[in-house]
């Protein structure tokens, strides 16, 4: 066995034979002891190995016998624990053995005897009653007549030191005095109670102090920072009571009882909570004059409430962020996940936003303000709730997280950067302030290798588990699967909220060509059935740069929202079976097809009725049978064209000409394209030969 082994089962052994468990470092001290006794002899049966130092001496009258004394053991046993009881314990044990004295003996002989075999029970079952035999047969005399004397009550019993502690003896301190003394240690001296004793002392008169008090302060017995522990007693705690209100509003916040939040009743994306974040890590970026410039740069996270997963985040190299990052966030996380049952912010990130605005496109407007946006998420059945302490934010707590893992990444520089940043990234701010070495990139990240690291770093945190009642051991990722409403799922973004999150608004008219702008250099088309019924109107275009794939379309009332794919360039050789020149050619046909339907109405609503000529059945029979040899020689000659028209194809495909006589056989036609279909398919090998 290893030594280990050997204590486990040594521990084991013991508790088995005496019934209560001691330290490893005791059990190994008994079995050195008995090893030591044995002196090599491996003789354990010997009973002196076993014995204590001080072994108590053997009583010399008769054994008390546990019967006799039950009420005691009674007692003993009721105790908490009945090898180390409480001093109120021992008072009703000592209690009890002089009530069983007074009641077992009559006569002075036979208290005499039963007070001697009283004290050896006691001194065989309650040895801790005493440090020795000698010692438990005074304090029974003395314990016994105080007990007597006092009404035979166990209050009696009780050590009067123990009772004594806490009750002040000297004179009060008046409660100006300490009112004065509180107020000018947290006010003047930051909490520190020897500095203000020192202050007032010096004062004398002029603090305002009685003569009592200042000469309390005066004791110049000790040392300069010693403060009389009456008097520290009462002033320390409500001097640190009272200092987060000089602190001002969060020291506040954090120094108030907070209540649990439960967490059961949630399911993924009912919440989601947000929050901006300076991440102790330095990167850098050009400064715009040939160098580089350091900085942490701002963080926004988003996470849902229920997994406490990071479902989206942004990261800029500005000290600010503005509401078009905001407005982007919430787009990401609407588009990938649908739409949150609660958007839960803290009221300042709203605030900051709006001191910090989006430079918008030239020509066009901000998108919704952060107050009529609010109104329409309510109405799209999205709330708004605003956290009025950062701790009541979950997202909080999250940011403290990743910046644990931050700690060993390049240009780290601690949570409180004047107090615990690193030499090395000291040192290291130091060579590129001073341009010491040749490019930044060797000492920190830069932001697109930061972005990069950091997005690591996010994955790293949703992948693992995560303690505590809200998770319990899940990883953000499957709780956020495992409590996905499957029954009840998030509503998909469409155009009804997509104005709400739109960078930009512009009121623009609806052509023959659709909807078009340019920003910039690159020109933006836009069209679909919907868009050829507001033809010749102009209507509100709400455009979100971070995905111009679709753009949001209301009247100019912001009603009648819809969504309008972006159309985009064909190749200039593409023709019929090229996927990209099929849909574009649908688009426009689409955009086109509302205004033809609309005539085709029209002029069947208002077209001019005539009255049937009336003619003989020979005339009329004539007529028809001359109308059915037209339209059979109409038929022929689109069919004829159509041939004529495959045939030029196939034949400019293989770079043939066309026969002299220009009319082309059927199974000529059928023989060019499946040429060249082997040709476009590589089967056969082009040369003179097979042209």
């Amino acid at each position: 066995l290893t030594a280990a082994d050997r204590a486990r089962l040594g521990l084991a052994d013991y508790k088995n034979s005496f019934g209560h468990e001691i330290t490893e470092r005791h059990w190994r001290r008994l079995m050195d002891r008995s090893l030591w006794r044995d002196g090599g002899e491996h003789d354990f049966q010997r009973l002196e190995l076993y014995l204590s130092d001080n072994p108590t001496r053997k009583q010399t009258g008769a054994a008390t016998s546990k019967a006799e004394f039950q009420e005691i053991v009674d007692v003993i046993e009721a105790c908490a624990d009945p090898l180390a009881p409480t001093k109120e314990e021992r008072a009703a044990i000592w209690a009890t053995a002089f009530e069983f004295l007074t009641s077992a003996a009559k006569t002075p002989r036979e208290q005499k005897q039963v007070r001697q075999a009283l004290v050896g029970f006691l001194i065989e079952r309650a040895p801790w009653l005493a440090k020795s035999r000698d010692a438990l047969r005074v304090s029974f005399d003395w314990k016994f007549e105080k007990w007597d004397k006092a009404g035979r009550t166990s209050a009696a019993l009780l050590d009067g030191r123990e009772l004594k502690l806490g009750k002040p003896v000297g004179d009060p301190i008046p409660q100006d005095d300490l009112d004065r003394i509180i107020w000018h240690t947290s006010a003047n001296c930051g909490g520190r109670l020897a500095q203000a004793k020192r202050d007032l002392a010096e004062q004398g008169a002029r603090s305002g102090l009685t003569q009592g008090t200042l000469e309390l302060l005066a004791d110049s017995s000790r040392s300069k920072s010693y403060v009389n522990r009456r008097l520290s007693a009462t002033v320390a705690p409500e001097v640190k009571m009272i200092a987060p209100h000089r602190l001002g509003k969060k020291a506040i916040d954090d120094s108030i009882a907070h209540v649990e939040r439960d967490y059961s009743k949630l399911v993924s994306m009912q919440v989601v909570n947000a929050d901006d974040f300076t991440f102790p890590v330095y990167f850098h970026v050009p400064d715009g004059n040939g160098w580089y410039t350091l900085t942490r740069g701002q963080c926004l996270l988003m996470l849902d409430v229920r997994s406490w997963k990071i479902i989206a985040w942004s990261l800029q190299p500005e000290r600010n962020y503005n509401s078009l990052v905001i407005r982007t966030l919430m787009n990401r996380v609407c588009a990938a996940w649908g739409l949150p049952g609660t958007w839960y912010f803290e009221r300042g990130i709203w605030q900051s936003a709006k001191l910090v605005k989006g430079e918008a496109l030239a020509g066009w407007d901000d998108g919704l303000s952060w107050s009529a946006a609010r109104v329409g998420w309510e109405q799209v059945g999205v709330g708004f709730r605003h956290a009025i302490r950062a701790r009541t934010k979950p997202v909080e707590r999250v940011g403290k997280s990743l910046q644990d893992l931050m700690e060993g990444e390049r240009g780290y520089c601690g949570r409180d950067e004047r107090r615990d940043c690193p030499a090395r990234t000291k040192q290291a701010m130091d060579d590129v302030k001073f341009h010491r070495v040749n490019h930044p990139g060797e000492l920190f990240y830069s932001f697109d290798e930061w972005e990069t690291r950091l997005a690591g770093l996010i994955d790293r945190y949703n992948s693992s588990t995560q303690d505590g009642q809200t998770l319990q051991g899940m990883t953000p990722d499957a709780a956020f699967e495992e409590f996905w409403p499957k029954t009840n799922p998030p509503a998909r973004m469409d155009a009804t909220c997509w104005h709400l999150v739109a960078h930009f608004v512009k009121e623009l008219p609806v052509t023959v060509n659709g909807i078009s702008f340019t920003v910039g250099r690159q020109k933006f088309v836009y069209r679909n059935e919907r868009t050829g019924q507001d033809r010749g109107k102009t209507v509100l275009a709400w455009f979100d740069p971070e995905c111009p794939e679709l753009l949001c379309v209301t009247d100019l009332n912001r009603r009648n929202p819809y969504l309008v794919e972006r159309s985009m360039k064909v190749d200039f050789l593409a023709e019929a079976g090229d996927l990209n020149f099929e849909r574009e050619i649908s688009r426009a046909a689409s955009h086109s097809k509302y205004p033809k339907a609309r005539f085709h109405t029209l002029k069947a609503k208002f077209e001019p009725n005539f009255r049937r000529n009336l003619v003989d059945r020979e005339t009329a029979g004539l007529a028809q049978d001359i109308q059915q040899q037209r339209d059979t020689k109409i038929a022929e000659q689109k069919a004829e064209g159509a041939q004529q028209t495959k045939a030029r194809k196939a034949f400019g495909r293989l770079g043939m000409a066309m026969p002299a006589a220009g009319r082309v056989r059927p199974e000529q036609v059928e023989a060019a394209a499946e040429l060249s279909r082997l040709l476009n398919s590589d089967e056969v090998e082009t040369t003179e030969e097979t042209k």
